[in-house]
C-alpha cells in the first residue's frame, strides 16, 4: 500500500511485469467500454482466437499507453470505461488508466492479498464481477475483460450498438495508475534478491532470472531492449530496440523496466568480469540442470540451463543471458555457455539476469521542522517520527559563543534560530531560520545589560529547549 494507512493513495501491485497503484474505489457501476474500431499500437488477440482464449493478449501490460491511444483514436464518450479511467485522479493527483489484460491477470493472481489490504483500510473491495481491460480483441467491436466470478478472461462487446448479442456488454472499471518514481525507488529490497560474489567491481548480481521465483527456475525470455515476454504466439514479432548504444540503466533496459530503478541489465564488461573471477560447475537442483557460479568470496549464484527461444524453437538447454551492450542495430552481446561472450540477433528470446544498483537508493527526506519561542523556551516539532534537531542561535549581530564580553546592548534583542531535523532512515530536512524578539534584564546583577546577561539567558534556553 502506498503512503500510509492514515492517508492511503492506493494499493501497490508490484510483480515482474506490473508496477501500478490500484485505486481504492470504483468511479462507476457496470458501463460500456467505448466505441468500436481497431486502435493501432494496442495488443490484440490473433485472428480466430476464441472469446475466452486471450492468447498473446495475456502478455499485454501496457494499460497506460493503451488508454491514451484509445482516447486519442476513438474519441469515447465521457461515460465510457476508457474515458472514466483516463479522467480518474488518485488523491495525490496521479492520473488513472484502464489496466491492460496482463495487469488485470496480475491483480487477480494476488486477489486475496489485495482484497485484504482494501478491507483493512475500509476501501471499496473488488467485486465478483467482470472488469474491463484496455486490451482489444481481433474483432474491433470487442475488448477483453477479466471476470472474477467466472475466473478468467472474456472478450466482451464494447457497447450496446454492436450487431451481435452477448450475455453482457457492460463491465466494471478499476482504475490503475503508474507508481511514482520516488515510491518505486524507496520500496524495500530484500537482501535475498541479490548476491555479492566478491567481484573487484563490487557488482551485485540478482539471485534469479527475470520472472523466476527461485534461482533454479527458468524465468522468461525477452528480446533485446524489450519487456514483453517472448512466447510461441509472438516470437515472430520484432519488438527489440535497434539502438547502437549501451542500454544499461536506460528506458530500454529490460531489467529496469520490469524491476524498477534499483536494477539494470549487466554490461558486456561486467559479464566478462563475472567469467574471469568465478569458478563454474554443472549441478542439478530440484531436478533442474543448473550452473553454479562461485565468486572469490565463496558466495555463489545459480544459473538455470534454459537456453534461448526463437521462431524455430531455439536451444532450451544452454546457459546464457543478454548483456546491455549492442553490436550494431540488429545484434547484441550475450553470455553463453560460460566459455565466451558471444552475440545474437536482437530478435532472439534470451533470459535476463539483472544487477542491483544500491547507488540509486533514494532516502526519503525528513520533514521540515518548526520552532517556536514561548516562555523563554525553544519548542521544536516535526512530522517525522523520532526526529532529532540540530540548531544554532544568533543574538542580534553577535553569534553566541563570541569572546566579546563588554559590549553594551539594548534591552530588546532578536533571537535568530536556524534548525534542521534528521531521523534514522531519512535524509536531513531543509534548514529553516526563525527570528524571535525578547527582552533581557540585568541577569548577572552588575548594573549593566551586556553579553554576560545574554550568555546566561542563552544557556538557560539551551537547558530548557523542548522537542515535541
Amino acid at each position: 500500500m502506498w503512503s500510509n494507512t492514515s492517508s492511503p493513495v492506493g494499493i501497490a501491485l508490484i510483480t515482474n511485469n506490473t508496477k501500478a497503484l490500484i485505486s481504492l474505489s470504483e468511479p462507476c457501476d457496470d458501463i460500456e467500454w467505448g466505441p468500436s474500431g481497431f486502435v493501432n499500437g494496442i495488443v490484440a488477440t490473433e485472428y480466430n482466437y476464441s472469446n475466452n482464449i486471450p492468447g498473446k493478449a495475456n502478455d499485454d501490460y501496457s494499460g497506460f499507453s493503451n488508454t491514451q491511444l484509445a482516447v486519442d483514436a476513438l474519441n469515447p464518450k465521457s461515460n465510457h470505461a476508457i474515458s472514466i479511467a483516463n479522467n480518474y485522479h488518485f488523491t495525490n493527483n496521479i492520473t488513472g488508466y484502464l489496466p491492460a489484460l496482463g495487469e488485470l491477470n496480475d491483480m487477480m493472481n494476488h486477489f486475496t492479498d489485495i482484497q485484504d489490504a482494501l478491507l483493512a483500510i475500509a476501501a471499496e473491495p473488488i467485486k465478483q464481477a467482470p472488469y474491463w481491460s484496455s486490451t482489444q480483441h481481433y474483432l474491433d467491436y470487442r475488448a477483453w475483460a477479466w471476470s472474477i466470478g467466472e475466473g478468467g478472461a472474456f472478450a466482451m462487446l464494447r457497447n450496446d450498438n454492436t450487431p451481435v448479442s452477448s450475455w453482457t456488454n457492460h463491465c466494471r472499471v478499476r482504475p490503475f495508475a503508474k507508481i511514482p518514481q520516488q515510491i518505486e525507488i524507496d520500496r524495500e529490497v530484500d537482501h535475498d534478491e541479490y548476491v555479492d560474489l566478491g567481484l573487484p567491481s563490487g557488482t551485485l548480481w540478482a539471485t534469479c532470472n527475470l520472472g523466476a521465483e527461485s534461482p533454479e527456475s527458468p524465468g522468461f525470455y525477452y528480446q533485446w531492449g524489450d519487456d514483453v515476454i517472448v512466447s510461441q504466439d509472438n516470437c515472430n514479432e520484432h519488438r527489440y530496440y535497434s539502438g547502437t548504444t549501451d542500454i544499461s540503466g536506460t528506458n530500454y533496459d529490460t531489467a529496469r523496466k520490469i524491476k524498477g530503478k534499483l536494477w539494470r541489465m549487466p554490461t558486456k564488461k561486467e559479464c566478462e568480469e563475472l567469467y574471469k573471477y568465478t569458478v563454474r560447475k554443472d549441478s542439478t537442483i530440484n531436478d533442474k540442470e543448473v550452473l553454479t557460479v562461485k565468486g572469490p568470496n565463496g558466495n555463489q549464484m545459480i544459473i538455470p540451463k534454459i537456453g534461448y527461444f526463437n521462431a524455430t524453437g531455439g536451444n532450451m538447454k544452454g546457459t546464457g543471458f543478454w548483456t546491455s551492450t549492442p553490436l550494431g542495430s540488429n545484434l547484441a552481446y550475450r553470455q553463453w555457455e560460460w566459455t565466451y561472450i558471444s552475440y545474437s540477433g536482437k530478435e532472439m528470446g534470451f533470459p535476463v539476469r539483472a544487477v542491483f544498483c544500491p547507488e540509486n537508493i533514494v532516502m526519503p527526506v525528513c520533514a521540515t521542522p518548526t520552532v517556536s519561542f514561548v516562555d523563554g523556551k525553544l519548542h521544536f516539532s516535526c512530522d517525522t517520527d523520532d526526529a532529532k534537531y540540530h540548531y544554532r542561535m544568533q543574538i542580534s549581530e553577535h553569534f553566541f559563543g563570541e569572546t566579546t564580553s563588554d559590549v553594551i546592548l539594548p534591552n530588546t534583542y532578536s533571537l535568530i534560530v536556524t534548525v534542521f531535523a534528521e531521523a534514522e532512515g531519512y535524509e536531513p530536512s531543509e534548514e529553516i531560520t526563525q527570528t524571535f524578539s525578547f527582552f533581557v534584564d540585568d541577569v548577572n546583577g552588575d548594573g549593566d545589560v551586556n553579553i554576560g546577561d545574554i550568555t546566561t539567558l542563552v544557556n538557560k534556553i539551551l537547558q530548557t529547549s523542548i522537542s515535541e
